[in-house]
């Protein structure tokens, strides 16, 4: 049978028993049952870091930020991994993204302790909105852990790096 052959040749090699199996190395008479296996355990389908050891399920890869004298537009780009996640975006209580979109569908944004999150399920995702206010503020506090930053004040891109605690300045 297939499963007595699986588990005997994870027996025999202790090293194929330690790596991950990738989904498509699944032999096809088990790939419908692969959901059923990780139902509840989604997160093993994570990336982990360098060391092995942390599990990280959402990668914001990149955020485009076009900041002007009564908004900001943005983009963000997200892959979410395992299990459907909530997802940091930019914006804080008092400068609060609107009009958020992932595609084409609406999404609901909501507050975890001061910061605009939206749920998203596994997959890449496009993520645009616009935050608006009376008066271009000093500083906006964008999703901690974003790969690439592109700020463009009026016009022209800019160098900017977001501080230890997310907020990137707007002072031209």
């Amino acid at each position: 049978s297939i499963a007595a052959t699986l588990i005997a040749a994870s027996c025999l090699s202790p090293a194929a028993a330690a790596a991950p199996l990738n989904p498509a190395d699944v032999p096809d008479p088990l790939k419908p049952w692969v959901s059923w296996v990780l139902h509840g355990q989604e997160g093993l389908t994570c990336p982990r870091t360098h060391d092995g050891q942390a599990l990280h399920c959402v990668w914001p890869s990149r955020l485009e930020l076009k900041a002007t004298a009564d908004a900001a537009r943005f983009q963000l780009d997200v892959q979410v991994f395992g299990a459907p996640a909530m997802v940091e975006l930019p914006g804080e209580v008092g400068r609060w993204p609107h009009d958020v979109t992932a595609g084409t569908a609406p999404l609901a944004v909501v507050n975890r302790d001061g910061q605009p999150v939206a749920r998203l399920g596994a997959g890449q995702h496009v993520v645009t909105g616009v935050i608006r206010w009376a008066a271009m503020p000093a500083d906006l506090r964008l999703p901690l852990l974003t790969g690439s930053l592109q700020v463009n004040l009026h016009g022209p891109a800019m160098a900017r790096a977001p501080d230890a605690q997310g907020h990137v300045l707007l002072e031209a």
